[in-house]
């Protein structure tokens, strides 16, 4: 199955000299408490990443973009008004290594960010296993396999 080979690139993935991001939100929208609370944890995690130091000038553009295109992806997809059909989605994204995935999942995460060197798909980082994760996202994954990541949009 193409969605397992793209997983398991993801599982691979590493970048030492960009930051990684993994951010798992809770998108059961019917009610609008989860919305205010994935859409305020997003924005409030996202204002955090920003004092994060990194290492050169290119890394620095790199996250600026990741929590600029994050913060997008949150005002389209979390105002409440969305289509997004997934209980959960999980984002990963690096732009200097060229990564952007999305994950709706049928099953629902806990809200999570994690800012890495890869992205977070441990039984840790988000809170169940991970074999539970790949059987969740396998039949309601979006994303194309584009050089090191999925896309499922513009920049």
């Amino acid at each position: 199955m193409e969605i397992t080979k793209e997983l398991q690139a993801l599982a691979k993935f590493s970048d030492s000299t960009f930051p990684v991001f993994s951010v798992y939100l809770n998108t059961q929208l019917h009610a609008s408490s989860q919305h205010d609370r994935s859409a305020a944890f997003l924005a409030r995690y996202l204002r955090q990443a920003h004092a994060l130091a990194v290492a050169s000038d290119a890394a620095r553009e790199s996250l600026e973009h990741d929590l600029k295109r994050m913060q997008q992806w949150g005002e389209q997809h979390l105002d409440g008004r969305s289509d997004v059909d997934a209980a959960s989605v999980a984002l990963f994204t690096c732009r200097g290594a060229g990564l952007w995935v999305e994950f709706p999942s049928p099953l629902p995460f806990a809200n999570q960010f994690t800012i890495a060197d890869r992205p977070a798909l441990t039984s840790s980082s988000v809170g169940c296993c991970q074999r539970q994760i790949l059987l969740a996202l396998l039949p309601s994954c979006r994303g194309k396999m584009a050089g090191l990541g999925c896309t499922t949009g513009a920049s």
